[in-house]
């Protein structure tokens, strides 16, 4: 709600975690974008408890569906970031991961 009518033109914005966000968040930036020619990356990864995570889904099958062709969906699985070590993973394992994330 802070930034609603806020008109600095983005270019791009960047969205992390969507499942944690509600939907009227898109409301706010969509336009905010729009008014630049701009665009919104999303990235997060998917929550069935997440709040947000009807419309995070719907935006990915988007960037799945030829019909959107500005639209692009991407899925790289943790183990694959090479920014992160073997060891860095299996920490995150150890010590984050509930049996709902498998």
């Amino acid at each position: 709600e802070k930034i609603r009518g806020f008109t600095f033109p983005f270019h791009r914005l960047s969205l992390d975690e969507p499942a944690q966000h509600h939907q009227k968040i898109l409301r706010v930036v969509s336009p905010m974008t729009a008014d630049a020619g701009g665009s919104i990356d999303v990235s997060g990864t998917p929550d069935h408890d997440g709040i947000g995570n009807f419309w995070f889904e719907q935006w990915f099958l988007r960037g799945l569906d030829e019909t959107w062709p500005t639209w692009a969906s991407l899925n790289f699985p943790t183990w694959c970031n090479p920014h992160l070590s073997e060891e860095g993973i299996q920490e995150v394992i150890d010590d984050c991961l509930t049996q709902d994330d498998y």
